[in-house]
């Protein structure tokens, strides 16, 4: 009599799980702001949307005193993430 069939092996293999990437940002009265990462993996790397970069977890930037909307990004190890900021030149950034 013949055997029944061995059986497959299951697939193993399975996908990373999603980078949770996010930062918050705080502007002081003023230009400048501070950015924290609050999840992603090192290396950090900023793009505050004024033709700057920086790096490091905080980042510190101070904006021209002129109005403007900047679209920063925070790049890190497996993604990226953006957020807005808005420069009053009265008032300065939020």
């Amino acid at each position: 009599a013949d055997g029944g069939d061995g059986g497959g092996g299951g697939d193993g293999g399975g996908e990373a799980p999603p980078v949770n990437i996010d930062f918050t940002v705080s502007c002081g009265s003023g230009f400048t702001c501070t950015f924290n990462a609050t999840d992603g993996l090192a290396p950090y790397s900023w793009n505050f949307g004024d033709n700057t970069s920086g790096a490091g977890d905080p980042a510190v930037h101070t904006y021209a005193q002129k109005g403007g909307t900047y679209t920063v990004t925070l790049t890190v190890s497996g993604g990226s993430v953006s957020k807005t900021v808005s420069c009053n030149p009265k008032k300065g950034c939020k």
